[in-house]
């Protein structure tokens, strides 16, 4: 991983504990509709502050585990879910890397809730490689990830999918339709492909939902 951006998340979850509240409410919503997809064991790829993570929770599903490249993330996820008996599931670590975090785990359901577009995109493409290598089939991935119909207003463009943003210090991508269909794995199966606009913190968010399913 990009240890500027692992910077960037370790300073914003120091100084605060709020995630964009657009980017779970997205993801409550999907889960609400399509909760048979979810089935255990479940990773969540990036687990911030671990609202996504406590959304599984109370929805009845028991095993499951979040990972972060923030120290800082991984102890507010900790307070998020105090109460719910799984803290030691929550590891700090690389999102590249889960065997290393996770040794002779394999899950059911990954979630990559806005992480897969931290860094560039031949990065994106070899985190889900990875991310595939720790999926048993018949399991299902979800991904929120940002598009390109909304940027940053001020970026430089390195590529035609990944922009560094000054204000911000990091590379990030912004994918198109076609861009993010590249880098998919062959052997998953789409189930829903869509782009969404919802309200962010300081502005609006475009990002391509999907849910895939592995079929070999």
């Amino acid at each position: 991983m990009d240890q500027n951006i692992k910077k960037h998340w370790e300073e914003y979850y120091s100084q605060t504990s709020l995630n964009l509240e657009g980017n779970v409410n997205v993801f409550s919503e999907f889960f609400t509709q399509n909760n048979q997809y979810f089935r255990e064991a479940i990773l969540d790829l990036g687990c911030g502050d671990g609202k996504i993570l406590k959304i599984l929770r109370d929805g009845g599903l028991l095993d499951i585990y979040g990972l972060d490249c923030s120290s800082s993330a991984i102890r507010i996820s900790e307070q998020t879910l105090l109460e719910e008996k799984i803290q030691n599931n929550l590891i700090e670590g690389d999102m590249e890397q889960i065997n290393y975090s996770f040794p002779n785990k394999k899950f059911n359901t990954l979630i990559s809730n806005m992480s897969l577009q931290q860094g560039t995109f031949e990065y994106a493409g070899k985190l889900l490689n990875s991310w595939n290598g720790s999926l048993n089939i018949g399991g299902a991935v979800y991904i929120l990830t940002r598009s390109r119909l909304i940027l940053p207003n001020e970026y430089v463009e390195l590529d035609s999918d990944t922009i560094f943003i000054p204000k911000l210090g990091i590379t990030r991508v912004h994918f198109s339709a076609e861009s993010l269909k590249s880098i998919l794995p062959n052997h998953w199966r789409l189930k829903e492909f869509r782009e969404l606009t919802y309200p962010g913190r300081r502005s609006q968010i475009s990002a391509f939902q999907v849910l895939a399913v592995k079929i070999s």
